[in-house]
């Protein structure tokens, strides 16, 4: 092999060359050359070496020996020991058998002397250390250049093994060669595997039944590299220091490279995968060596080179539906590189350079795109090249690397993905290729085995990561029309309904017709080459190309604004799909020509009311003739179909289509609200069951509601400190987010996220200049000059569109605005009651009493008169302190004292029809009742002058009669001077009748509204009775009949009277008289005009009333205009008629009392937030006193969650939020709103399939701030994906991992990514879930915990979540469920079940902590009670024994007397108790032998029990507490230490009470299968030590117990017995035979039910003398004891469930037997006892 191949890795190695031994110089210089290849290498090295000693060397060392890091050296005869120095360097092969400790076999030896001691002649001591790789030189200088004489590309593609691309028997080893045999590698993911298979595609195994869902091919990937290298450096040993110093050293290498791909995707599923493999890994192979110095002594100094490589495979692929996606393509890449390290002794610390030139890619070919859904694939395939360089020594068996390996890592990227924007679905295919290139510090290292025995050498390179973008190209883009799964139109052109009136130009209903503006579709115009005139005689016929900007334009131009948004939507459909062509419109609204007087398209069409038109597919840009590919048409005819046209038809075959749509689109009234239903309820929000029309109005009748005001005043805070911003310091963006939709106004789907403000107490400025388009290239700017309540958002003002949370934020900021610009007391404002008004509406007097002040001495009877002006209001009294208006009040002005008033009306009506002049008030009339006390009801004296009454009359007929003769301006003009007009009524009803005298007999306006004259309604018998008082003369059977009719008169008399008594006198409910008396007159007479009509029906009434009430006049005339009649007649568009002019021009009126102090200015292009209606530019109309500070600090009052303040306006933002009464998500730190994500995302968002949609799931929030803490230990970050800015959580979920964190050491931390989860990061590798854990994740209720930590860890977490969770899940009916893995635990909240109602736990991966956690399922499943103190402070107070005995019994209250004294017993049997000890100590030493009980400590721990502690009570005291503490800790350590320290207790347990001497149950509880403590050898030993005797008189006879229960008693019985009742596992067995055991055993029950986590049920066996029922009660009493009183951190999660059964007879009677002799020792022992006692 040639040399320079060998230098591949030289880069840090060469300090190397220091290695040389006994001081000799060395010296290098040759050069090779190859001809073939053109290839040099240059060698020079010089150097002089340190004293180096070889212990190989016979002449020198007779013979080693090693041991540690100390070698023993028998010196040959000839040398003597003072030739070896500290500091030299001793090698040597491994043949000389030598192991330092930092070595290992087969390794030669290498160190420097550290100590050296003579032991005798001729034999050294030597200890040795690590020696640095520079302690071997005194001085070198080394010069290696490996180069190329001719310029060859080559190639390295990282997608091949090295080890079959380079032939180590070639000469022309300097080119790397890849994939060699170009075999091709994949990413599959088959039906039957739940994981993706990576590899060679021969290596992965396929079943032939199986389906392909995904396929990632390399099919040809190939390549190779060239490389060329110079190293030089130059070393000195320092004379002060004797330290090496590296004077300089510079490192390079250079490389050129050419990769070429060849690749193909297939996929046919929805599916997400993530995928990181190495594909390929070459073994490490040396390359020959190359000498670098040789010596006169030694073997030569060699450097060798290790190469290997690897291949790695990482892809991210994610498709959302199970559509066919195909893809290949073709592209080479190639490049150059050059990396260098460079190191000198004066520029300090050695630096790293890398540089990237020329890298290109060349696209060869590639197959188009073919999806039609949204993907995101990402594929890097990257070749990892390491370089290890070694210096070799061979004969001495050392080989050393030096310096880092060099890894060269190319990364080839590819990524796909599409994106939808508007209309148009975009496939991306780019091609990234980025370099790392990576270099370590120098060490040195025994490379055979990995072990460093030589220090680091950092003075050569740093350790250091270059990385470069090498290039970066567009390997392909194809945009397309996102139109695939096309709505199903209607094959009946009746979907399009009838086309109606006819719509001509200059007309009422012109006004329904919307003008098409712009170039984006062009026109084919043919009326003007075909007619003379277009309308009408006279009217040019205009060419639609020639887009004129005003009102007469071309009729082609005009249509409906339904059709105007479906040809809009099919023009951008068109230009997605086609950027060479256009929409091309042949025919639109037609109207009347020369050629077609009476229009082309028969009798009725719907292309004479605009909606309707011909349409077709240009053949370029500019083209009028019609494209006529069949393909082409298809796609075509698709796209319309995705323009929510309701019907098409083809007019012209394979070219042509005739389409229309409704009255009412389906683009509002059917698909979309279909979809958006669908779409909601998948993703689970609350509008699911309402369409956008009910939101809408339901908003509009809560706006008032939704806003409370509170006058700021003098009060006012500045919130923004002299800054520009609120909250300071944060943007718009930082506070709401940003806006990632853009809406376009023919996107229903986004514009219905909006709404336009209702209210008229704003001003708008309009959006744009009228020639202008806006909003769409093809409508026109809307002027906004009132509000349109209509569905389709072309008619929308956008400047006045915005979401609900802007648009509360916004009339709450008006109502602010209106509040501080108050002067005092406003002539509307209803807080103050008006009483004594007079005529127009002067204030009197509030009291008699003040009226009674005012009036003059000389008047007499001044209480009455007062009394009677303040009750009667048509009077006044008093001087010119009294408000009144003198002209309308008549009297002594002399005297100061006014009289009586006359109301002074023109009479109305002809000399022959009587009507009282001055009608009296509540003369016995009941329909003139007194309202408020001072307000004559029925009279419109009281409201109205003579002139303004005869004009409410006027008004009224003329829209009840009249409306052929409305002429807005001239009864604007009369109402404003108070002009009358005619001189009576009965002039204007005649000219208005003319010869038709239909209203004077009964008609019917409307079906089943039977009316006569002006109106009046004989619907109800109330209108009989009325109508027969006012005329009653006249005979209502025949006028029912139709055979009587009214004269004009009667007419006239009957409308002025149901117009006095009936519509007046009910305005009160409507407007409160105090109120009404005030207003204008226009916007009385539009009161009582649409009170007459009807127009306030109860449920308007009363909202209608709050409204004004509150001066709401803009919500008023909103609420008023949300009557069935104006929407049913369309009068906010199309619609006219008598109704809505009427109700058009009431609601004008009541507009014009709206205070608009406040304005939105017109949306910024730049925008997105105002864009999507969450951001409003405001400012103050002109005349308003305020401050654009102030403007600023009210707009942060009305709750906008940002505001930017400006010179001159201000930008006031909201977050995003969903509904009308947006939905609060509440979370422990804070609420949040639920909001939705961006249209074209909403798949993502999506509840799963899987999910039960009866349920309710965590709404969908948005989380673009992740830093918010939701809770003290989880901010959002932490529960969702940093990919995706909205999310779910469930907040029941948080409250559990919060709580559980509380009881945990620390706060539980979250998996990353396991938190909620958006669709395609759900289905990742879904496959391989557990089928419990597939989609949880995706409604936020799933998290994995615990990862990394081990079983015992897991257990612990589980038990802490289950503790901390079930108890407050079970209140909400939910469960926990859990899933055991390996290295973590699954937690999730769900429904309950029949099968579960608590806990579900299943295994994923780990047997040992399912089967933990399974248990804790069963107690919950077995119906045990749930452990929660009521104090759990007080429950969890430290035990008085120890953490570790907590469940031992000990009382610590009470005292014991023997606690304190000295106790003469203890004293003189302490002998006795020695002997017992030892005694004890003897028979456990038989029992446990040679175990691994530690002798000595047992010893201690017995007579820390049983001899230094003596005396004390039972149960208490001090003395007792010691005692136990040190008899638990012998029991426990005998017991751990043993092999079998019980029988076995699992489901054999068996307990009793054994202080019953004559037992009926021991044989029971002790045998047949069951273990009692009776039959635990150390409770025999224990129970003969504790029966130990002793002669307190030696002299006498009488014995007494060592272990005296009164007077020295021990614990250890019952200690044993209760560790024994810790130990037991499943069932446990208890038995009672008396009434008494429960008590006696409660401290056993309670270890066995509430602190033995093993303990599956207790099963209580009853005598036939014991009753079952009071057994239950009694264990259910300590069981609501124990539940309520005890620490949870230290016991089970509930308590163990039980049963109860009876003992049968025979079973009985035999145990009974079995036990007598048990019976009769236990006797015995008592007798001591009785003897004891008699004795004393």
């Amino acid at each position: 092999m040639a040399a320079v191949n060998f230098a591949l890795s030289v880069l840090s190695v060469c300090v190397f060359l220091t290695f040389g031994f006994g001081n000799e110089i060395f010296s290098e210089e040759y050069k090779i050359e190859e001809d073939m290849h053109g290839r040099e290498l240059v060698v020079a090295s010089r150097g002089r070496i340190r004293k180096t000693i070889d212990l190989n060397d016979q002449s020198i060392v007779a013979k080693t020996m090693c041991k540690d890091n100390t070698i023993k050296v028998s010196l040959a005869s000839n040398m003597h020991e003072d030739e070896w120095k500290i500091g030299d360097l001793v090698v040597g092969s491994s043949a000389l058998g030598c192991r330092l400790s930092f070595t290992n076999s087969d390794e030669g030896v290498f160190g420097k002397i550290t100590y050296l001691k003579t032991q005798r002649k001729g034999l050294l001591y030597i200890t040795v250390e690590n020696a640095s790789p520079l302690d071997v030189l005194e001085e070198a200088n080394i010069s290696l250049h490996v180069k190329h004489r001719r310029t060859k590309r080559s190639n390295t593609n990282f997608l091949s093994n090295i080890l079959d691309s380079i032939n180590w028997e070639e000469t022309s080893n300097t080119t790397i060669l890849f994939n060699k045999d170009k075999k091709p590698f994949s990413i599959l993911k088959m039906t039957n595997n739940p994981t993706s298979d990576v590899g060679i595609l021969d290596s992965i195994n396929t079943s032939p039944n199986a389906e392909t869902h995904f396929n990632f091919t390399c099919t040809s990937c190939f390549g190779k590299v060239e490389l060329a290298y110079h190293l030089e450096m130059r070393i000195k040993r320092d004379v002060d220091t004797n330290k090496p110093i590296v004077k300089s050293y510079l490192s390079q290498v250079e490389g050129e490279t050419t990769n070429y791909y060849q690749f193909s995707i297939q996929s046919h599923k929805e599916l997400t995968l993530l995928v990181d493999e190495k594909v390929m890994e070459t073994d490490p192979l040396f390359l020959h060596p190359i000498t670098l110095a040789t010596f006169k002594r030694f073997p030569p100094l060699q450097l060798t080179i290790r190469v290997q490589s690897s291949t790695y495979l990482t892809a991210s692929i994610i498709t959302h539906s199970s559509k066919e996606f195909k893809f290949g393509d073709t592209f080479q890449t190639s490049g150059k590189f050059v990396v260098s390290n460079q190191h000198s002794q004066h520029n300090g610390l050695p630096t790293n350079h890398i540089s990237t030139y020329d890298w290109q890619t060349n696209h060869v070919q590639n197959d188009a795109v073919e999806s039609n859904d949204l993907f995101s694939m990402s594929f890097n395939i990257s070749q990892q090249i390491s370089l290890k360089p070694f210096i070799e020594w061979v004969e001495r068996d050392i080989r050393l690397d030096f310096g880092s390996p060099f890894t060269i890592r190319l990364q080839q990227e590819l990524n796909l993905k599409s994106t939808v924007s508007d209309v148009s679905l975009c496939s991306n295919v780019e091609s990234r290729l980025t370099s790392a290139f990576s270099s370590e510090r120098n060490s040195l290292v025994v490379d055979a085995f990995g072990i460093p025995i030589w220090g680091d050498v950092s003075t050569l390179t740093m350790s250091q990561i270059s990385r470069a973008a090498l290039d970066q190209q567009t390997l392909s883009r194809k945009c397309q029309a996102n139109c695939f799964e096309s709505q199903s139109l209607s094959t009946s052109i009746d979907a399009c309904g009838a086309p109606g009136s006819l719509v001509l130009r200059n007309s009422s209903t012109f006004s329904s017709l919307r003008k098409l503006f712009g170039d984006t579709i062009i026109f084919l115009s043919e009326e003007p080459s075909e007619s003379s005139w277009c309308g009408h005689p006279g009217n040019p016929c205009l060419d639609c190309s020639n887009y004129i900007q005003d009102d007469n334009v071309c009729s082609d131009r005009y249509v409906t604004p339904e059709l105007a948004e479906v040809l809009t939507k099919l023009a951008k459909f068109v230009e997605a799909e086609w950027p060479d062509r256009k929409l091309l419109i042949l025919e639109a609204w037609d109207e009347a020509t020369s050629a077609h007087p009476l229009g082309s398209h028969g009798n009725q069409s719907l292309f004479y009311t605009g909606r309707a038109a011909r349409v077709a597919l240009s053949k370029n840009l500019t083209s009028k003739e019609p494209e006529t590919d069949q393909n082409t048409f298809q796609r075509f005819t698709q796209l319309l179909q995705c323009s929510d046209a309701d019907f098409f038809d083809t007019y012209m075959r394979n070219s042509v289509l005739d389409i229309c749509v409704s009255d009412e689109s389906a683009a509002f009234f059917t698909n979309t609200e279909n979809n958006r239903k669908k779409r909601a309820i998948r993703s689970n929000n609350i509008v699911k069951t309402n369409t956008w029309r009910q939101e809408k109005d339901k908003y509009d009748e809560q706006i008032s509601g939704l806003v409370s005001v509170s006058s700021s005043g003098s009060t006012l805070k500045d919130y923004f400190g002299g800054g520009k911003y609120y909250p300071s310091g944060n943007t718009a963006i930082d506070v709401c987010g940003e806006a990632e939709d853009t809406y376009s106004i023919e996107n229903l789907d986004k514009m219905q996220r909006q709404i336009q403000y209702p209210l008229e107490n704003v001003a708008f400025e309009a959006e744009g200049a009228k020639t202008s388009s806006c909003g769409a290239p093809t409508r026109g700017c809307n002027q906004c000059t009132r509000y349109v309540d209509v569905d389709n958002p072309w008619d929308w003002c956008l400047t006045r569109t915005m979401t609900t949370r802007a648009a509360t934020r916004l009339h709450r900021l008006a109502r602010l605005v209106e509040e501080e610009t108050k002067s005092g007391g406003s002539s509307l404002s209803l807080a103050d009651e008006e009483l004594g008004i007079c005529r127009s509406a002067m204030v009197m007097y509030e009291t008699l009493e003040t009226c009674i002040e005012k009036m003059p001495s000389s008047t007499t009877n001044k209480e009455s008169k007062c009394y009677d002006c303040m009750m009667d209001a048509r009077c006044c009294y008093g001087n010119d302190n009294i408000g009144c208006i003198r002209n309308e009040c008549s009297g002594d002005e002399s005297s100061s004292v006014w009289t009586s008033i006359a109301c002074s009306e023109l009479n109305p009506f002809l000399s022959d029809v009587t009507i009282p002049t001055t009608p009296a008030c509540n003369d016995g009339d009941s329909s003139k009742m007194i309202l408020y006390g001072n307000v004559c009801g029925g009279d419109p004296c009281q409201f109205f002058t003579g002139k303004e009454y005869h004009l409410l009359l006027k008004v009224v007929l003329i829209f009840e009669v009249c409306s052929g003769k409305w002429d807005q301006t001239k009864i604007d003009q009369d109402i404003r001077n108070l002009n009358t007009g005619e001189s009576n009524l009965m002039t204007f009803l005649s000219s208005c009748m003319g010869s038709d005298n239909t209203i004077l007999k009964l008609h019917y306006p409307v079906p089943n509204d039977p009316t006569i004259g002006i109106g009046f309604s004989l619907r109800s018998s109330e209108k009989k009775d009325l109508l027969l008082k006012i005329l009653p003369n006249l005979d209502y059977d025949l006028i029912m009949e139709g055979k009587q009719s009214l004269t004009k008169e009667q007419a006239l008399y009957l409308y002025d009277k149901t117009m006095r008594r009936y519509y007046i006198k009910t305005m009160n409910s409507i407007v409160p008289f105090k109120s009404f008396i005030h207003l204008d007159t226009a916007t009385k007479i539009a009161l009582v005009n649409a009170n007459y009509r009807g127009e306030f029906p109860s449920k308007l009434r009363k909202r209608f009333n709050t409204a004004v009430q509150g001066g709401q006049w803009a919500n008023a005339a909103n609420i008023y205009l949300s009557h069935p009649d104006y929407k049913r007649n369309k009068c906010d568009t199309t619609g006219h008629g008598s109704i809505c002019t009427r109700m058009t021009w009431n609601a004008e009126q009541f507009n014009k009392l709206a205070k608009k102090q406040v304005k939105v200015l017109k949306r910024e292009s730049s925008s997105a937030l105002q864009n999507v209606g969450r951001s409003l530019k405001l400012t103050l109309t002109p005349g308003v006193s305020l401050s654009t500070s102030t403007l600023a600090n009210l707009a942060v009052i009305a709750g906008f969650d940002h505001v930017t303040k400006e010179s001159d306006h201000i930008v006031a933002s909201v977050r995003p939020a969903t509904g009308v009464n947006s939905v609060l998500v509440n979370y422990p730190n804070v609420n949040m709103h639920e909001t939705e994500p961006p249209v074209d995302d909403m798949v993502e968002y999506e509840i799963p399939a899987e999910a039960d949609y009866s349920l309710t799931y965590p709404l969908l929030l948005d989380g673009f701030n992740d830093s918010i803490r939701l809770s003290d230990c989880y901010k959002i970050a932490d529960l969702k994906s940093n990919k995706f800015r909205y999310f779910r959580f469930d907040p029941t979920l948080l409250e559990c991992m919060e709580e559980a964190s509380s009881h945990y050491t620390e706060c539980i931390a979250v998996e990353s990514g396991s938190g909620y989860r958006v669709r395609s990061e759900n289905n990742r590798n879904i496959d391989s879930r557990h089928s419990e854990e597939k989609w949880r994740f995706s409604v936020g209720q799933a998290v994995e915990i615990g990862k990394g930590k081990t079983l015992e860890e897991l257990k612990l977490l589980g038990l802490t979540v289950i503790r901390s969770c079930v108890q407050n899940l079970i209140r909400k009916r939910l469960i926990l469920g859990i899933g055991a893995h390996k290295d973590k635990l699954y937690v999730d909240v769900r429904e309950s079940s029949p099968a579960a109602e608590f806990v579900k736990v299943w295994e994923d991966g780990s047997s040992d902590l399912y089967t933990y956690l399974k248990d804790i399922e069963n107690g919950f499943k077995n119906g045990g009670a749930f452990i929660e103190p009521t104090n759990k402070t007080r429950a969890c107070q430290p035990s008085p024994l120890g953490k570790n005995s907590y469940y031992i019994k000990y009382s610590n209250e009470g005292s014991c007397s023997a606690d304190t004294g000295f106790s003469s017993l203890c004293s003189s049997t302490k002998s006795e108790r020695q002997k017992a000890a030892a005694d004890l100590l003897k028979r456990l030493d038989e029992v446990i032998g040679n175990g691994p009980l530690d002798k000595a400590s047992l010893r201690e721990k017995v007579n820390n029990c049983l001899v230094n502690l003596c005396g004390g009570c039972i149960g208490k005291g001090k003395i007792w507490r010691d005692k136990t503490i040190a008899c638990f800790d012998f029991v426990t350590y005998f017991l751990d230490g043993s092999s079998v320290p019980f029988p076995n207790l699992r489901n054999s347990g068996a307990f009793f009470n054994t202080e019953n001497t004559k037992s009926e149950v021991h044989s029971l509880a002790c045998h047949d299968g069951s273990a009692c403590i009776e039959n635990v050898q150390l409770h025999s030993l224990l129970q003969e030590t504790l029966t130990t005797k002793y002669k307190p008189d030696s002299s006498q006879t009488n014995e007494e117990l060592v272990y005296d229960p009164m007077d020295n008693p021990s614990p250890l019985l019952n200690i044993l017995e209760q560790e024994m009742a810790m130990r037991v596992s499943g069932n446990v067995s208890v038995y009672i035979e008396n009434n008494g055991d429960i008590s006696r055993l409660n401290q056993i029950l309670k270890i066995l039910m509430v602190f033995n986590t093993k303990v599956t049920n207790v099963h209580y066996h009853l005598t036939n003398s014991v009753r079952k029922n009071q057994v239950v009660g009694a264990v259910q009493r300590k069981i609501e004891r124990w539940a309520t009183s005890t620490c949870p951190d230290i016991s089970r999660v509930t308590v163990a469930p039980f049963t109860v059964s009876e003992i049968s007879h025979e079973r009985h009677k035999r145990s009974i037997d079995n036990s007598q002799d048990r019976n009769f020792a236990k006797q015995l022992r008592n007798n001591w006892e009785l003897e004891w006692l008699s004795k004393t």
